[in-house]
This record gives structure tokens, C-alpha cells and sequence, in this order.
């Protein structure tokens, strides 16, 4: 399988984002509530979250799916959706790419 990302990387450094749980807290997320249920009720602030990143010089956005797995969910009430959760998180890539 070819992964693009791969030449890029041999040939200049790649800035990712970074703290999503931060960014997520400042935009209202309750202590204790599951980061990844905000890609279900309000997808918005996680693209504008990215966005927000590709604006500041990231090349690379990771998915708000951290704890997107069943152990994880199930501790919050959300066993049930996981596989929604892991899913909705996908943003478009770099708008200028």
C-alpha cells in the first residue's frame, strides 16, 4: 500500500496539530464529558478546531477519536455508538491542498 504521507516526511518536517482536549474545553465541553461525543452533537467545533490549525501552519489534522472505542464509550454511556464516533471525526483535508 503506498502512503503519500511517506515522501513527504522523508523530504521536509510536517507540522501536526495538537492539543484537542484543550481546544475542546475552551469551546464549552463539560469536565468529564467523552471529547468524542462533540463529533456527534456538534461537529462544527471540531472542523472549526481544524481549521483553526491548517490556519496556524499545521499540515496535518488528527481525528478527535482518541477514545473513540468501546471501553472507553462505554464508561460514558456510549458503548452503543462507537463506531459513529470513530466515523462523524473525519474533516476534509487542507482546504488550500
Amino acid at each position: 500500500m503506498d502512503f503519500p504521507i511517506f515522501g513527504v516526511i522523508e523530504k521536509t518536517p510536517v507540522i501536526l496539530d495538537g492539543a484537542m482536549g484543550t481546544r475542546l474545553m475552551n469551546a464549552g465541553i463539560a469536565p468529564g464529558e467523552a471529547p468524542e461525543r462533540v463529533n456527534i452533537d456538534h461537529p462544527e467545533v471540531v472542523e472549526n478546531i481544524h481549521r483553526e490549525y491548517f490556519n496556524a501552519g499545521a499540515d496535518v489534522v488528527i481525528t478527535n477519536t482518541f477514545g473513540a472505542n468501546v471501553v472507553k464509550l462505554k464508561s460514558k454511556g456510549l458503548a452503543d455508538q462507537a463506531g459513529a464516533h470513530g466515523t462523524v471525526s473525519e474533516t476534509p483535508g487542507r482546504p488550500d491542498a
